[in-house]
């Protein structure tokens, strides 16, 4: 049976224990060449150094650990239940954002990219004249997949602990502060969910980030077992990177995760839902 290796970038300690258990090396040692080596830190010599074949790093399934931030009014009970969905399905099922917009009168067909409200009909093109409506038909079916963090310094600093960033581009097209401010008078709460997923189940634009991304031209070109090592060396390459950029500042560097577009974190798939004060505590994060 191949072994399965859980990659946590989210801390740390979380990235040594991933890095120890994958590379089968010891903290020490991992954390030793790194200082030995500085910023001149190079993954291809570090392998060879430690005698690591390609074949050890292909020779396991790797999941990784993230986190996402939600606002609900039912405790999570829906992500406990259902998991964390897209948001072509946030809006059609009921949840909490999508039961407060048909509340407010607001349906969004997805199926004929169509908003109506008050007996007016707003038709969603990208091409449309007017901003608020590119930028909702942009996020409704260009960037309308789970994202989450794989590694940042506070999920709670990104503006979305208090509403959903969607309700706040219906306002802006509706012109309707009320829609707003009725959101506010709700029990609100925020959770940060931590999740794992396959490897597999992240979208190519995950790994098109940084200093070390994957080319548009690898992933076009790359046979599976080409881009599987690639997506590999990427994360040890962002695994060492967090490591260095965290002993020299004491400070998490931003990495977006982005699961494909059908994607659904299933509630088996979440290990944690923690409060912002739970969160901030655990990650030892000064608010």
């Amino acid at each position: 049976m191949r072994e399965s290796i859980v990659y946590d970038l989210t801390s740390v300690s979380g990235i040594l224990d991933s890095l120890s258990k994958h590379l089968e090396l010891s903290k020490t040692d991992i954390l030793n060449y790194l200082e030995r080596v500085r910023n001149n830190f190079d993954l291809t010599q570090f392998l060879e150094d430690f005698r690591i074949e390609d074949e050890r790093l292909l020779d396991c399934d790797i999941s990784l650990i993230s986190l996402h931030v939600t606002t609900n009014d039912d405790e999570c009970a829906d992500i406990r239940t259902n998991g964390i969905v897209n948001l072509q399905k946030v809006l059609t099922s009921e949840t909490t954002l999508g039961k407060y917009l048909r509340s407010q009168g607001i349906t969004v067909n997805v199926n004929n990219k169509e908003i109506q409200f008050n007996g007016h009909s707003y038709s969603l093109s990208e091409n449309d004249n007017c901003d608020a409506i590119k930028r909702i038909y942009y996020k409704l079916y260009k960037d309308y997949q789970v994202n989450s963090f794989l590694s940042c310094n506070n999920a709670l600093e990104y503006g979305v602990d208090m509403m959903p960033e969607f309700l706040e581009n219906i306002a802006e097209l509706l012109d309707s502060e009320e829609i707003l401010d009725n959101w506010g008078e709700m029990n609100i709460k925020c959770s940060v969910v931590k999740f794992r997923v396959p490897l597999a189940n992240f979208a190519d634009d995950t790994f098109s980030q940084g200093r070390y991304k994957i080319s548009e031209q690898e992933f076009q070109y790359s046979g599976s077992d080409k881009l599987n090592m690639l997506k590999r060396y990427w994360i040890l390459n962002q695994s060492f990177d967090l490591l260095r950029f965290y002993l020299s500042y004491q400070q998490m560097k931003q990495i977006f995760g982005y699961l494909r577009f059908d994607e659904v974190v299933p509630s088996s798939s979440i290990l944690k839902i923690y409060t912002p004060e739970e969160y901030l505590e655990e990650y030892r994060i000064d608010d």
